[in-house]
């Protein structure tokens, strides 16, 4: 086989420049999946850290709700074990439901007094069934300070909720605790889906 001198350096050279194409190629490709790599984790890490500043935003607001509601003189009213005090339920009760279709969030708001018995609720049918004195969030706010749980699941419904505690004082006593049960489907519902 008789080949010519062009022909001899033609192949080498295609060879060589086909290598070449395939090494930029290879390169390119490593460093534009690289690059992608690292723009997609940025962006995960700033939505992340968007939602967890809005998750934390939404629950202050609510901790928020719950510390101005504590003030009220018809919830504090009605933890005296008096007439006036049990007239005041019923009212601070229309006052729950009234706070509870307003906001939206809460799967419940309830006046609690310190025995952990539910003494004024949105929902009728709760006072006097409920008792949560073995509850770490009733707990802590009896000792005077307000706080948010972990989740938990609702024993109502079996669905994700979180419960906001704050203390009910008067002259400076813990007389009681209003509750409120932030349900997570009402916050997924309107910033998540």
């Amino acid at each position: 086989m008789n080949l010519s001198i062009k022909t001899i350096f033609l192949i080498p050279m295609l060879a060589l420049i086909i290598l070449g194409l395939g090494i930029q190629a290879v390169v390119s490709f490593t460093k534009s999946k690289d690059g992608f790599e690292s723009l997609i984790k940025g962006q995960i890490n700033q939505s992340e850290k968007s939602l967890v500043s809005a998750i934390e935003s939404f629950f202050n607001d609510r901790m928020l709700d719950i510390d101005t509601w504590s003030q009220e003189k018809t919830f504090q009213t009605a933890l005296k074990d008096s007439f006036v005090g049990k007239a005041a339920r019923k009212s601070a009760s229309k006052k729950l439901a009234a706070l509870k279709e307003k906001y939206g969030y809460y799967f419940s708001i309830s006046l609690v007094d310190p025995n952990g018995n539910l003494i004024a609720s949105d929902n009728p049918e709760h006072i006097g069934k409920i008792n949560i004195k073995d509850r770490g969030y009733f707990k802590t706010a009896m000792t005077g300070s307000s706080n948010i749980s972990p989740v938990v699941k609702n024993k109502a419904n079996g669905r994700p909720v979180v419960v906001l505690a704050a203390p009910l004082k008067n002259k400076g006593m813990n007389e009681g605790v209003i509750v409120g049960v932030v349900s997570l489907d009402a916050y997924a519902k309107k910033f998540i889906e």
